[in-house]
């Protein structure tokens, strides 16, 4: 009789079990749904959120980029004008609001800062103080975003002199003896004798006529009837400074740095002094201050004698640091009878008198006032050295330019000589590599390009050669020609050579070298360039 109930408690507690047990995994799976539904729920929160700030973060990226080019423009716009801070700064904010982005307007704030230490610098800083926010203004209320830009300009490569004079031959004697005399020759003179600018035939003639000007119908495509330029460079502002010439006039007879083609040859002259100018890297806004016109054989300008004398072209009183100019050039209008070359000196000294200085620190007669008084883009040389061995100063390469390519060209150079180096600030002849033009229109007979040879490494100019033009008077193995010497400058610049930065050229020769030459000397790359 009791079996039949204990049979059915016994159901009804499996049936109670299994009724707990499904309900227990309800609840599980309850449980389960309902922490699912919080992790999506977050992981959605999480993901949205970077989405919107990958929106966001693009749009600023964008707009970085956009600040930065306006920077750099502005950067280097402003620089040039350096260190004449106020017509930068100017340039700069000019040079950012053609870019969109003006000081002041639509929460665009932009610093320019000149660099203390460095006047050849310039900073500019743009900033846009609420830029965009698309989603990502409920966790961060503000976005500002600025680039910076550091611009830094590099002066033209100072070429001939590291001291307060240029060209003075051996007026001066020892250490100061220069080897070589500033000059300048007649238009009829001829390309060929060696003066690349103001020479307008590639020939000349050696009849005694004046009426004759040239062998040949070619005419120089170099010529340039501005001539020469040349800086007075006064690193610091003093209570004066004077600039004089020497044997200024050209003289027929009586002055060893003249030299006629022919006789009876007449050469104008003209030296045009110019003021301070404040843009190093602009010379066409040049100040003209005094102009001096020389006629041949002229023996006085203002009651001083001229021949083989000192004459004062300018004196500036309280002047101030920065670069002043003088341009020297032959008349472009004595067409006929013009075949000689002019030789002269310059020098520039502060207070009453002339002493004789340097601008390499450490040198002797090293002076933090020296004004250094140098060619500008060429010199244009008589050579005429005291040994059968002689150098002469050619570039000052400053260490920033390590690791770029010092460029040097050579026209009508070597005449009279074996071989010619490049020794660089050590005194170390460097090896190069060499070329000239092909086709002007006819080429050299020694070839078109090459390498430096021998030991200590040189360029071979002895003996003759093939003329480039037809009725020249020498035959030269590089008459009329330039010579293309190209020099890599080592990126240890700085731990090779020092302070030392001018290098030379050597002529090698069996007696005293004399040469007419033009040379100039750059770097490859651009002057102006952006630091950071």
């Amino acid at each position: 009789m009791l079996r039949t109930p204990i049979r059915a408690l016994l159901a009804r507690s499996a049936a109670a079990r299994s009724f707990h047990a499904a309900l227990e995994q309800r609840r599980a799976e309850a449980d389960e749904r309902g922490y699912v539904l919080v992790f999506v729920t977050v992981a959605l929160t999480i993901i949205l959120a970077f989405v919107a700030f990958t929106v966001d973060y693009g749009a600023w990226y964008n707009r970085s980029a956009q600040i930065k080019r306006a920077a750099d423009a502005a950067a280097l716009a402003g620089v040039v004008w350096m260190p004449e801070f106020d017509v930068a700064e100017s340039a700069a904010l000019a040079a950012a609001a053609r870019n969109g982005f003006v000081d002041g307007v639509d929460d665009i704030s932009i610093d320019v800062e000149a660099v203390v230490g460095n006047n050849r610098q310039l900073e500019v800083t743009i900033r846009d103080e609420e830029a965009d926010q698309y989603f990502s203004r409920v966790v961060i209320n503000d976005q500002s975003i600025g680039r910076t830009s550091l611009a830094e300009y590099v002066m033209p490569v100072p070429l001939g002199s590291p001291k307060n004079t240029f060209g003075t031959g051996d007026l001066l004697g020892g250490s100061d003896r220069e080897n070589f005399w500033a000059a300048v020759s007649g238009y009829c003179s001829g390309h060929e004798s060696g003066d690349k600018k103001l020479a307008f035939w590639e020939s000349y003639s050696t009849s005694g006529t004046t009426s004759a000007c040239n062998n040949s119908s070619d005419e120089s495509t170099d010529y340039d009837p501005e001539g020469y330029l040349y800086a007075i460079k006064l690193p610091q502002s003093v209570s004066s400074l004077t600039l004089e010439a020497y044997d200024a006039p050209y003289f027929r007879s009586g002055s060893q740095s003249d030299s006629g083609l022919a006789s009876n040859q007449t050469v104008t002259t003209t030296f045009e002094v110019y003021d301070r100018n404040p843009t190093p890297l602009d010379l066409t806004n040049l100040t003209l201050l005094e102009t001096f016109t020389f006629t041949t054989n002229q023996s006085e300008l203002n009651g001083d004698d001229l021949q083989n004398e000192w004459v004062p072209l300018q004196t500036w009183n309280n002047p101030q640091a920065g670069e002043y100019y003088l341009r020297v050039k032959t008349s472009a209008t004595e067409t006929t009878g013009s075949r000689a070359s002019n030789g002269f000196s310059l020098r520039a000294f502060t207070g009453s008198t002339f002493s004789s200085c340097t601008s390499i620190v450490g040198a002797s007669g090293y002076s933090a006032t020296c004004p250094q008084l140098y060619g500008v883009s060429d010199m244009s040389i008589f050579v005429n050295g005291d040994s059968a061995t002689a150098s002469f100063y050619l570039a000052q390469i400053d260490p920033v330019h390590a690791g770029k390519t010092m460029r040097i060209t050579l026209f009508d150079s070597g005449e009279g000589a074996s071989s010619l180096r490049i020794l660089d600030p050590n005194g170390t002849a460097r090896a190069f590599t060499w070329s000239t033009f092909c086709n002007p229109p006819t080429p050299p007979s020694g070839g078109c390009s090459g390498t430096s040879t021998g030991s200590p490494p040189a360029l071979n100019v002895a003996g003759t050669g093939t003329q480039p033009f037809g009725g020249l008077n020498s035959n030269s193995k590089y008459n009329d020609r330039s010579m293309i010497i190209d020099i890599p400058l080592p990126a240890n610049y700085t731990s090779l050579f020092g302070t030392k930065t001018w290098w030379r050229v050597q002529y090698i020769t069996g007696s005293n070298p004399t040469d007419r030459t033009t040379w100039s000397v750059n770097i490859v790359g651009d002057p102006v360039h952006l630091i950071d």
